[in-house]
């Protein structure tokens, strides 16, 4: 082998190595991307008068305040539902058979 072919030859592997190499560093910065999105992505909680369920970390209701208990009015499953005391706008934001009266959630 003489010494153009043998450069040619080199600079082909060379480049080829290369490329690989590049494309192998990009494919990583990618999968990382994903990992790093996945991690701060929040935990889904429920608002106040979606359903809940108390064992479900994801089904848990937002507001420390809220409790997940059946509301009159919305059916029989549970709900995110203001406690006792806590301040309301409707009957519906009240756990139970609670109304909410002057702005909180009071035993009729």
């Amino acid at each position: 082998m003489d010494g153009t072919r043998f450069d040619s030859w080199t600079r082909r592997r060379f480049g080829l190595a290369t490329g690989g190499a590049l494309a192998s560093i990009l494919g990583m910065a990618s999968v990382a991307d994903v990992d790093a999105k996945k991690k701060n992505k929040k935990k889904k909680c429920r608002k106040l008068g979606q359903t809940c369920d108390i064992n479900d970390k994801n089904k848990k209701c937002c507001n420390e305040k809220q409790d997940c208990a059946q509301v009159q009015g919305l059916g029989s499953s549970n709900f995110c539902c203001k406690s006792l005391n806590e301040g309301c706008s409707v009957n519906t934001d009240c756990c139970g058979n609670r109304k909410c009266t002057s702005g909180k959630c009071v035993n009729p």
